[in-house]
This record gives C-alpha cells, structure tokens and sequence, in this order.
C-alpha cells in the first residue's frame, strides 16, 4: 500500500505540473518533456487541443484519490476501514498542502536563477494562492509568501478536522451525546500537530540540501549540470545572508554550516515545542 501511495501522489505531481504547462513546454522544456512521458498515455485518446483537456486533470487527480481510498477501505480489516480510509484521505490533504507551500516557497526563486525553467511551474501553481492570500493581506511585495504558507495551512488543519470530526461521530453509539465542542478542538490539535510536524520535515529535507551544496564545493561540480542547477538555486536564498555575515575563512566557506547548524536547532526546537505544546 506505501508503493501505492508514492506513485499516486507522483502522478499527481506529474499531473498538477502538466495543467500549469505550456504545450510548448511538454516538447522543449526538460521538465515539461519528463511531465509529457509520465502523462501523455492518459491523454492520448483526446482529439481535443490541451487547452480543453486540462479541464479533465482535477477529475484524474480525484479519481487516483479515490481508487486509493477505496483500496484502502477494501484491504483493511472490518473494524478499521473507516478509521484507515480517513486517515488515507488526510494524509492526501496534508500532502498536497505540504506541496502548494514548497510551490509557493520555490516560486520566490524563478526570477533569481538561471534554472529558472526548472522552478517556473511551482511558480504558476503559487501565484494564485499569494492572489488569494492579497484579498485579505494587502502586501505587494514578497513577504506575501510567508502569509499565503500559512492560509494554507490553515486551510489543511480544517480539513483535516471536519474529517477527524466525521471519523469520530462515525465510531459514537450515541449520537446525541456527541461533545461537538471538544471533538472540535480535539481535531484542531491533531490536525495542527500534524501540520507542524510536516512543516519540520520540509526544513529537515533542506537541511539535507544545503549539506549536499556543501560537499559539492569540494569536487567542483559542472555548473551547467541540471541537479547542480537546482540545488543552488534551491540553497542560495538562505545560504546568501549568511554568507554577508559570516566571511570565506581562505577557500573554506563557512556558511553552509553555519546553515546546517541554524537550520539543525530551529528543527529541535520546533519539535520539541510541538511536544510541549501537543
């Protein structure tokens, strides 16, 4: 069921990426090509020009989310379909909240790389959501980025307690001596826990990332190479105002671990304020 769960959400991905593409982009663009061989077999059969059977995608990327769902529900024991199928379900909203705040976050990075053709589609998939989050923060500028983060996760924490909410009423004899009040806020815990939690995995994985840059100052990469392009671009943000403060000691640069170290103690912190606090 976990390879099952990994590919479906790949395929999401590949499909979320072909809707903000070009059609140009599917033939030239090396990761619009990549997004083309994983996807064109569901569109082959239309005769239709993309721009009519992008309409079709939101209704694939449901149809995976329930054929996963009702896999689940029949794989798993009697007593614990529902409780299973729903934490499958919340765990496809955590996913793709997880994955609109790194669009939203890499789309900050388009316009300062040259691999700007390797970003330019989470920037597509972020925009409407800083659109969305200007409606009620007025900011024109990139700080916006933060708040629109944070609406969407706000967002993943209702939904995922409406489900949580369901789940619980479901497994009640009694329904009119349901607490509505205290399954609430049950929920709204779980769910921001929860939430957290991922959040701490994102900059766990960045860690990882900026570690990566660093080992490969020491074998003087090709720069031209699209992985080498993509994890520059990925850690100059962050690695750049630390390098302002913290000078190249001779052809030692000091700033990716003083990133790794930075970013390592704000990953306890924040873990252990979610136990604290949860």
């Amino acid at each position: 069921m976990l390879l099952i769960l990994i590919l479906v959400k790949l395929m999401i991905i590949f499909l979320i990426f072909r809707y903000v593409a070009t059609p140009q982009e599917l033939n030239f663009n090396p990761v619009g090509k990549s997004v083309n061989i994983f996807t064109s077999y569901l569109f082959k059969n239309f005769k239709q020009p993309k721009e009519q059977t992008d309409r079709y995608i939101p209704l694939m990327v449901a149809g995976l989310i329930i054929f996963t769902l009702l896999l689940e529900f029949v794989s798993s024991s009697s007593d614990m379909r529902i409780i299973n199928t729903g934490n499958v379900l919340i765990g496809f909203i955590r996913f793709i909240a997880m994955f609109l705040i790194v669009s939203v976050l890499l789309s900050l990075i388009v316009k300062q790389t040259i691999a700007s053709y390797y970003f330019v589609y989470f920037y597509r998939i972020g925009t409407p959501w800083m659109r969305f989050t200007r409606k009620f923060i007025p900011i024109n500028s990139s700080l916006i980025i933060l708040p629109t983060c944070i609406v969407i996760l706000i967002l993943y924490i209702l939904l995922s307690t409406v489900i949580l909410m369901i789940i619980d009423m479901i497994y009640r004899n009694d329904i009119s001596n349901i607490g509505y009040y205290q399954l609430f806020i049950n929920g709204i815990l779980i769910s921001t826990q929860n939430g957290l939690l991922s959040i701490i995995e994102l900059i766990r994985y960045l860690t990882w990332i900026v570690i990566a840059r660093s080992l490969l100052t020491w074998v003087s990469p090709n720069p031209t190479a699209p992985i080498v392009q993509i994890i520059y671009a990925l850690t100059e943000p962050i690695l750049a105002p630390f390098r302002r403060v913290i000078p190249p000691v001779g052809m030692v640069d000091l700033s990716a671990l003083a990133v790794v170290v930075f970013l390592w103690f704000l990953v306890v912190v924040l873990a252990e304020g979610v136990k604290y606090l949860f």
